[in-house]
């Protein structure tokens, strides 16, 4: 059985201090994908992804999308939704939350199914609102004539506009320029269309992570197999691009080694600094690179200058899916890893033994930036085969932090500062 997660308990406490205080689990026999997690102002959590079960409503058909919430202090299940179509519904790191606690989901709807509205042809971007206590405020499906899809939603905390982030193979808001573009497109908290743009060259151009700046800039992050931004350095390089609230690109930056590099998620610090996170198979770094696949983390300044790179791994492969920066300007990640990652600096892998477990384990780590160690990590998974990521990771207003186990469950972590 496929699942993900949700039940109460209670871990032993590692070696630096940090404990698991509570997972849970739930789904049915057909497999269940828990892809993003989100909270609001007073630390409920938000769940979403997408069932081939009947997981909360009936199940329609091929993957049906799925969000619920649950309470800040029982982590029981207060609300939830399920809807699907004939065809194949997908949902992954598309959840915000705004300033009125409202939660917005953002998915891809089935070939030429009017889910969240007229379907448009091929596949098509959809996303809906709902109110803090259930219920839909308004849906939206839009789309082209080809295959459109969502990647990532950003809600604005100053007046409740919503950021949608994906990919087109059509001309959603421009000329496609040749395979795949990324598009941005900002609609007002009442669901009102307000800017669109796309980016693209003559190859594949991905958009996936999103955040907003201090000053209410998106910073998109991505990879592109063209010259986007640069001049290509390898098979794919990372990008990321910044625009202001009205969708103007202001600056951009590309980068990459002679092999692949995808970046996957970004957040901003308390000094408006931007820090990415992604995969990559080449040589950022003469003293970090290891084998397969690393991760890294990238430090850029507002302006997307380089102040830092960090590359870390196995000699096995290691991708880093999701970031988050807390109030001491550390950096969390979440992924997942076919090695014995952080056996040296845990010495308790998997939460039992010192050794990966199977196929794939997800891990948690923190990252100080300053002198570009781990200060924390920890990974787990099954002891039959099996693949685990951590595919997104949540900051609670305590500084605790929940990673949810794409396939597995959901862990939330206290916070330990460490000086650095």
């Amino acid at each position: 059985m496929i699942a993900i997660i949700a039940a109460f308990y209670i871990s032993s406490v590692y070696s630096v201090g940090i404990s698991i205080q509570a997972d849970f689990q739930l789904g049915g026999g057909n497999g269940d994908y828990a892809t993003a997690v989100a909270r609001d102002s007073l630390d409920n959590i938000f769940v979403a992804g997408y069932t081939f079960n009947s997981l909360y409503g009936t199940y329609v058909s091929m993957g049906d999308l799925w969000i619920a919430k649950y309470d800040a202090n029982t982590y029981s299940n207060t609300w939830s939704w399920q809807n699907g179509t004939s065809q194949a519904e997908r949902m992954y790191e598309g959840l915000c939350v705004d300033f009125n606690d409202d939660v917005v989901m953002g998915a891809t709807i089935g070939n030429g199914q009017p889910l969240f509205g007229q379907a448009q042809g091929g596949k098509d971007i959809g996303f809906i609102k709902f109110a803090s206590p259930g219920g839909i405020v308004w849906k939206r499906q839009i789309g082209t004539t080809s295959d459109d899809e969502v990647e990532n939603v950003v809600c604005d905390g100053a007046d409740g506009a919503v950021f949608v982030i994906g990919i087109t193979d059509g001309n959603l808001y421009g000329s496609n320029q040749g395979g795949t573009d990324f598009f941005i497109s900002k609609w007002s908290k009442n669901g009102n269309f307000l800017y669109g743009v796309q980016q693209g060259q003559l190859l594949e151009d991905f958009g996936v992570g999103g955040a907003l700046d201090l000053s209410g800039n998106l910073i998109v992050t991505g990879d592109t197999t063209s010259s986007l931004y640069d001049t290509t350095r390898g098979n794919e390089d990372l990008f990321v691009a910044k625009f202001n609230p009205n969708l103007t690109l202001l600056t951009s930056y590309q980068n990459g080694t002679a092999m692949t590099d995808k970046a996957k998620s970004v957040d901003v610090d308390s000094g408006d600094n931007i820090v990415i996170a992604g995969a990559t198979n080449g040589n950022f770094s003469t003293v970090g690179a290891k084998q397969n696949y690393d991760i890294f983390i990238q430090k850029l300044d507002n302006n997307l200058n380089v102040i830092s790179l960090l590359q870390d791994g196995t000699s096995q492969v290691d991708n880093a899916y999701s970031i988050v920066i807390d109030s001491f300007d550390q950096v969390w990640v979440g992924g997942h890893t076919s090695g014995s990652f952080f056996d040296t600096i845990q010495g308790n892998d998997d939460f039992v033994s010192t050794t990966s477990f199977a196929t794939d384990d997800g891990f948690v780590a923190r990252y100080n930036l300053n002198n570009a160690n781990a200060t924390y990590g920890d990974q787990g998974g099954f002891y039959t085969n099996g693949f685990v990521e951590i595919y997104s990771i949540v900051m609670f207003s305590t500084g605790n932090i929940m990673g949810l186990y794409f396939l597995v469950f959901i862990s939330i972590f206290p916070l330990l500062h460490i000086n650095s």
